[in-house]
């Protein structure tokens, strides 16, 4: 009888370990293979670096490089979402009351705040190379760079807020937005279509959705580990188009949501504008497709949101000349600016769908230069 029960338990043993290396062969496999690329990226260049844009930028090298090193260097703030933390490099610093990226001529005090995305904040360019940066050398003023990565327009108007709410006054503040509000939103959006949303929406319901319920957060935790590489297999088979990524393309409720956050969003803040007793600007900005640049040398995966971003461009443009058309009050019109169309011509700006070379930087702030003096 005992010889039996042995051999049941070395029976069930077995089958029970058989079942568990089952169970975790293809989570161990997935994220062995994440693990091992993401040890392997750190050595991988940035292959913009190598684009049309750079072909007389002896820092190029090195800008993708503290680019790279400073990757996932953030930390949660309420009301704005993310915030960089400080850094330190060659051709990139982040530091002072905000860390706000290091500009030229920078002053929190009686200057120029430029908001916006990472465009904004110069994402491939220097220090010194980015928009307020070049904006400075051009008009001889004071400026200083509030852009973040990936951020929305909302997040940019509660950033102002905020500023304003410690007690500082800018000489003017410039909106610089239009990709990303639609980018983000139309990619990345939480799925039933909640408005206004950022990149991480997702992220951040997922995390605090099992807080607000008082559920098991750990069970929560081991089962999206577990399923994770089950759903990523499945999505990789799945031949059907992504109909999230598609919403955008057709003038819907949706889109038009999209195009009315951002104008109200600009709205709110030439009215803080008014009350504080600055000068407002919103410039809709350039995108690779809008701007009819030479772009034959961006990969085929940049041309994948051109029909989302054409779409909902139109419709802000339109909004905007509705609104404008029933307002008596031509102010806020008037700090409209649409750039979309600046960085046309045979010079290369473009190193993706959206981020510019210093060259593009510069004749950005040039164009706006002559519009605000």
């Amino acid at each position: 009888m005992k010889i039996i029960n042995r051999s049941l338990l070395k029976l069930f043993i077995y089958n029970f370990s058989f079942l568990i290396v089952f169970l975790m062969f293809t989570p161990i496999i997935y994220y062995g293979a994440r693990a091992f690329k993401k040890f392997g990226s750190s050595n991988v260049e940035d292959n913009r670096q190598f684009l049309p844009p750079y072909e007389n930028n002896f820092l190029k090298q090195q800008i993708f490089k503290d680019w790279e090193n400073r990757k996932g260097n953030y930390e949660y703030l309420p009301f704005i979402d993310w915030k960089q933390l400080p850094y330190t490099s060659e051709t990139l610093n982040v530091g002072g009351i905000y860390n706000l990226r290091k500009s030229f001529n920078q002053s929190l005090v009686n200057s120029t705040w430029f908001f916006g995305g990472s465009t904004m904040w110069g994402e491939g360019s220097e220090d010194f190379g980015t928009i307020p940066s070049h904006y400075a050398k051009i008009t001889n003023t004071k400026v200083l760079n509030f852009g973040e990565g990936s951020w929305v327009s909302r997040q940019s108007l509660n950033k102002l807020i905020n500023v304003l709410g410690d007690g500082f006054r800018p000489k003017s503040v410039v909106f610089y937005d239009g990709f990303n509000d639609i980018y983000m939103q139309c990619f990345y959006s939480i799925k039933d279509n909640h408005l206004p949303n950022h990149t991480y929406g997702n992220t951040f319901k997922k995390v605090l959705d099992p807080v607000i319920k008082k559920e098991n957060i750990l069970i929560n935790n081991l089962k999206d580990f577990y399923l994770l590489p089950y759903k990523s297999i499945a999505k990789k088979l799945n031949k059907k188009e992504d109909v999230k990524n598609k919403i955008c393309e057709d003038k819907n409720k949706f889109s038009d949501l999209i195009a009315n956050h951002l104008i109200n969003n600009w709205r709110a803040a030439h009215a803080l504008s008014k009350t504080y007793g600055f000068k407002f600007y919103a410039i809709l900005q350039p995108y690779a497709f809008s701007a009819k640049n030479k772009v034959h040398y961006l990969e085929d995966n940049q041309y994948e949101s051109k029909k989302s971003l054409e779409n909902i461009y139109s419709l802000i443009i339109k909004k905007k000349d509705i609104i404008c058309s029933k307002l008596s009050d031509t102010d806020f019109c008037n700090s409209i600016i649409d750039g979309s169309k600046w960085l046309s011509g045979d010079q290369p700006y473009f190193i993706d769908i959206v981020h510019i070379s210093s060259d593009g930087n510069k004749l950005i702030s040039e164009k706006f230069a002559s519009l605000s003096r």
